[in-house]
């Protein structure tokens, strides 16, 4: 008896029909695996394969045990009205699409320190950064040095920032309602007075 007979005959002893069977299966599925025309069936139920003699020429193929119909050129179920040209040019518009969307979400919570241009991520918080790498203290959405903020006041926003004066005293213009007009006039200059020193109290 030969060695590779004897190691056969020991394992099918040593396990029991229904392990064993699973083993021979297994074997023959690698073995008809190393054949270029060998097709695995991938419908997720089925553990079943053939050979495929026809190629990417003829790429869809009738699995023999579930009958699932599969397309061996872009390696998926049968894109049914679809060619494989026309299926794949549809997948590639619809990546192009999804990369553009994660690209937009990254945009919205990671941008790059202005001054080392480590990344970094913001979750959630205040709009006042500090880069863990160089220490670097910026405005998130327009990018103002917070050292200069600090020193000569929130008029050192971009004009088309949140945190830009004007822009401030113009919100808090409009949600602003007094009783007294002579209340509401001094209530606006402590504002104002307070705002201009902002960036330097922000930290206090």
């Amino acid at each position: 008896m030969s060695t590779g007979a004897w190691v056969q005959r020991s394992k099918k002893k040593m396990s029991n029909k229904k392990h064993f069977e699973k083993y021979e299966q297994g074997s023959l599925r690698v073995a008809l695996a190393e054949d270029d025309e060998y097709r695995h069936c991938f419908s997720t139920t089925c553990d079943a394969g053939q050979l495929h003699h026809g190629g990417v020429d003829q790429p869809i193929f009738t699995c023999q045990s579930c009958q699932h119909k599969n397309c061996v050129a872009c390696e998926i179920d049968w894109h049914v009205d679809e060619t494989c040209d026309q299926y794949q040019a549809r997948r590639r518009t619809e990546r192009g699409e999804e990369d553009e969307r994660s690209r937009a979400e990254m945009e919205k919570i990671s941008k790059e320190c202005p001054e080392c241009h480590a990344p970094i991520e913001k979750n959630d918080g205040c709009d006042h950064m500090t880069c863990s790498k160089c220490r670097h203290e910026f405005c998130w959405l327009c990018f103002v040095d917070y050292r200069n903020v600090r020193r000569e006041g929130n008029q050192l926003y971009n004009k088309s920032c949140l945190y830009y004066y004007p822009i401030l005293r113009e919100a808090e213009d409009e949600f602003l309602v007094a009783e007294d007009p002579e209340d509401e006039l001094g209530f606006l200059q402590e504002l104002e007075a307070a705002a201009r020193i902002a960036g330097q109290n922000e930290d206090a």
